[in-house]
C-alpha cells in the first residue's frame, strides 16, 4: 500500500522506492530526489481497517483505530465522552 501511494504520487519507478520508517514508525522514502523532497505520506492499520494518505506539497498524518462499543452500551445510556474514557 505504501509504495503505490508514493508511485501514485511521484511517478517514481516501482523498483526505485526504498522506504524507512522513523523512530517513532512513520513511513519516509529514502533517498528520494529533489523532485519530491516535500512529498509526505502515512499509512495506518488495525484490525479490518487500512487508511493511506499521500501529498505532494504538506505533510500529512493518518492513525486508525478499531473500537468496538461494549454490547451493554447503547447511545441512549452513555454519552460520547463517557464511551471514549472507558477505551
Amino acid at each position: 500500500m505504501a509504495r503505490h501511494a508514493v508511485l501514485q504520487q511521484t511517478g517514481l519507478p516501482y523498483h526505485s522506492i526504498s522506504l524507512g520508517r522513523t523512530e517513532k514508525g512513520k513511513p519516509f522514502l529514502v533517498n528520494c530526489p529533489l523532485l519530491c523532497e516535500q512529498f509526505d505520506f502515512n499509512i495506518s492499520h488495525d484490525g479490518d481497517f487500512a487508511v493511506a494518505a499521500a501529498e505532494l506539497r504538506h505533510l500529512v498524518g493518518v492513525d486508525t483505530m478499531q473500537v468496538d462499543r461494549p454490547r451493554m452500551l447503547t447511545c441512549a445510556t452513555i454519552d460520547i465522552i463517557t464511551f471514549i474514557s472507558l477505551l
